[in-house]
This record gives C-alpha cells, sequence and structure tokens, in this order.
C-alpha cells in the first residue's frame, strides 16, 4: 500500500464550465469509475455542462497552485431529499494528500446547508477499493451491504 504523504489544503470552488475539459481528462484516466457495462465510463462533456449549470448538483474542482488536480460530482434528488455522489477523484500525483476529504468536507457543508432537500447522502465505490470505502468510513459514512451494478441506456432497444 502506498504510504500517505503530508496534507496538502487545495482550493476547493465551484467547477465551471471552463473546468470541463479538464475534469473530464481526469476522470477519463479513473479506472474505478468503469462499472463493468457497455456504458461509457464517464460522463459526457454535455452531462457535465448539465450538472455544472443545475441548482441540483454540487460540483467542485480542487486546485493546487492554480491548476485542477482533484473534483467531486454530486446530484440533489429532492423530492426524496437524497444526494448521490457520482463520483470523487484526485489526480495520482496528488492522492493521500487530504485533497479528496476536502471535497467531500465542502460537497457535506454545502447539502447540509440544504436540509429542506437533502438529509441523506450515498454513492457507490466497487468492493475492492478499499482506499475510498476507507476514505469515505473516515468522512462518517457506513459501508452497506454489497449489490450488483445494473444500468439501460435510453431509449430502449426494443429489438433485442
Amino acid at each position: 500500500m502506498k504510504q500517505k504523504e503530508e496534507p496538502i489544503t487545495a482550493v476547493i470552488s465551484p467547477m465551471s464550465l471552463s473546468d470541463i475539459t479538464k475534469v473530464r481528462e481526469v476522470g477519463l484516466k479513473v479506472p474505478e469509475f468503469a462499472v463493468g457495462t457497455e456504458t461509457p465510463s464517464f460522463y459526457s462533456e454535455e452531462a457535465m455542462r448539465k450538472m455544472v449549470e443545475s441548482n441540483d448538483c454540487i460540483t467542485l474542482v480542487a486546485r493546487v497552485e492554480g491548476d485542477i488536480v482533484g473534483f467531486m460530482l454530486t446530484s440533489i434528488l429532492p423530492a426524496a431529499r437524497d444526494a448521490y455522489i457520482h463520483a470523487v477523484a484526485v489526480t495520482e500525483t496528488y492522492r493521500r494528500q487530504g485533497i479528496a476529504g476536502q471535497l467531500i468536507d465542502e460537497t457535506l457543508t454545502q447539502l447540509e446547508a440544504r436540509p429542506e432537500d437533502c438529509n441523506h447522502v450515498f454513492g457507490d465505490i466497487q468492493i475492492e477499493n478499499e482506499a475510498s470505502l476507507k476514505l469515505f468510513e473516515k468522512h462518517g459514512f457506513q459501508i452497506g451491504k454489497q449489490f450488483n451494478y445494473i444500468d439501460t441506456m435510453l431509449p430502449r432497444n426494443k429489438d433485442s
């Protein structure tokens, strides 16, 4: 297991439209985002633009010396008062230095400021991704039962 580095304080800020290209570049390199189906393993530019522009999404970037080194994408589902963590990622060079934790903390702070919209936060982590499981446990998340990931793209192919 890689040794934990010294903590770095990143600048955490809302993602802007101009950040999308770099965030996608980082996200496309994260093998843990692959779900094992034919669905693309990371979000399209259009999907990310919609998230950034939505009041029901929290999209954050982490910067060190002005460079984007991580991000977090979360959707708020106000009717259910839930929030779903789509992704949190940090570039290889800056992992194990506290940046993902800073992104999680800021996301939770923003969600806590919206109690009428959200009182529960959840996400999915691959079973073998022990580092992420430990990270989220450290930030107050409980690890639940194991599930199989299922998905389909719309519109459905009626011929199958």
